[in-house]
C-alpha cells in the first residue's frame, strides 16, 4: 500500500464542482459531536465568552 502526493490546481468548470462529500463530512461531524454540545455550552458560560 502507499500514497502518491500530487498538487492538483487549475480552474474547474462550475458544473464539475461537487460539495456533497464535504457536506456529508460536516453532517457526520455534527452528529458525532452533538452529545457533547450541552457540555460545551456550560463550559463557555462558566468561562465567560469574549
Amino acid at each position: 500500500m502507499g500514497a502518491r502526493k500530487a498538487v492538483i490546481s487549475g480552474k474547474p468548470e462550475i458544473k464539475h464542482i461537487s460539495t456533497s462529500l464535504t457536506e456529508r463530512n460536516n453532517l457526520t461531524m455534527m452528529i458525532v459531536h452533538a452529545p457533547f454540545y450541552p457540555a460545551y455550552q456550560r463550559l463557555f458560560k462558566e468561562a465567560g465568552e469574549p
